[in-house]
């Protein structure tokens, strides 16, 4: 004869439900209770996520306008930058004018200091050498007096080139606060 069959299953699941406790937040309350309480702790818990990404949001579009600021900023110092190799190459053609008016000016020095001599010790010289002398200086002074007019012109064109006026990138609103934007403008100024 065969050995009686003894359901195993049937006593697990009789051990597992004795092991099984109600949760203590469960206790006394009834199904519908337990599940309002769940969903209040769920719709506390959205409105805490929401306001996470709301907070992760604001700050997504915060970084991506500064990135746009800073990417106008590069491209104002690009412009600076050239500007400046511009204007020191024009700063160099203005001390190469400069050199060239001292020179002049050193030459016409130099003759005025020797007519000066060569009439002094001789009080007999001619009338017309005394004119070629003065023609000659005036001739000298002329071209100094271009010069100069053609360095206050070159200087003046100068001046105007270095007024650049500031990207709108600068005046419209971004998170970046007051003090770095004075920052960055001193920084950018020197």
């Amino acid at each position: 004869m065969a050995p009686p069959v003894v359901d195993m299953s049937a006593n697990r699941t009789a051990d597992a439900a004795l092991k099984l406790k109600v949760p203590s937040e469960a206790q006394g309350k009834s199904v519908g209770e337990v599940v309002i309480s769940w969903n209040t702790d769920l719709e506390s818990r959205a409105n805490i996520f929401l306001a996470r990404t709301k907070g992760l949001t604001e700050w997504d579009s915060c970084i991506q306008r500064n990135k746009h600021f800073l990417s106008a900023l590069q491209i104002d110092l690009a412009r600076v930058t050239s500007s400046q190799d511009r204007l020191e190459r024009q700063l160099e053609v203005l001390q190469a004018h400069q050199r060239e008016v001292d020179e002049a000016l050193r030459i016409m020095e130099s003759v005025a200091e020797q007519l000066s001599r060569t009439q002094h010790p001789r009080k007999e010289s001619s009338g017309q050498q005394t004119r070629t002398s003065h023609e000659t200086i005036f001739t000298l002074a002329e071209s100094v007096s271009a010069s100069l007019i053609a360095l206050g012109g070159a200087f003046q064109h100068m001046t105007q080139s270095i007024h650049v006026a500031p990207s709108e990138t600068v005046r419209s609103g971004s998170c970046v606060n007051q003090s770095t934007l004075n920052y960055l403008q001193i920084s950018v100024g020197q």
